[in-house]
């Protein structure tokens, strides 16, 4: 299946129109049903060390918070889902990973089904304790990485500590699905 049927669902039964766009996303109006929607895949990265969780706490000025997520973003130009999950994860974490064969797609995510039509692809990848010692600089906007045991996990989802949509439905996949 061409990656870009596994990234987007489109709508072909209404005329599409787009009513603002910028490098990063677009709004398009269908019969004055509005949708945003962005112009390459994004992904999300499932990074394991020995049953704990790798995830960076981001500067997020637009709801004034630093939340944890996990390392995610959007695609370059004709760049695939296993190359944005390597790119990502080198920016976020200060990780670089040659070998993209390590790294998996498990599924994707609607996070807003009536809102957009896109579907975050779920990149995992299992780095060793030496590799999660030994990483350097990273983007600014990250203030902080660290691993969550599974039991740190549950608790921060279940006292509302990690309330981002995407991390949670990811995590909560993880722990009801991958074995300690």
């Amino acid at each position: 299946m061409d990656e870009r049927t596994l990234w987007k669902r489109e709508c072909n039964k209404v005329k599409i129109e787009t009513v603002y766009s910028n490098p990063w996303f677009s709004v398009k109006s269908r019969n004055d049903y509005f949708s945003l929607e962005y112009d390459t895949p994004q992904i999300i990265v499932l990074a394991t060390v020995e049953n704990s969780v790798l995830m960076v706490k981001v500067n997020r000025p637009l709801i004034n918070d630093t939340p944890w997520e996990l390392p995610a973003g959007g695609a370059h130009q004709n760049e695939s889902f296993v190359r944005t999950a390597q790119r990502e994860l080198s920016e976020e974490t200060g990780i670089f990973i040659a070998d993209l064969k390590r790294f998996t797609r498990t599924g994707a995510l609607a996070e807003q089904a009536g809102r957009s039509n896109e579907l975050i692809q779920i990149m995992k990848i299992e780095l060793t304790p030496e590799e999660y010692q030994a990483r350097i600089e990273h983007d600014a906007e990250i203030t902080e990485v660290r691993l969550f045991s599974r039991k740190e996990l549950a608790a921060s989802i279940v006292s509302g500590a990690f309330y981002l949509t995407a991390p949670v439905a990811v995590i909560a996949r993880y722990l009801l699905t991958e074995s300690p």
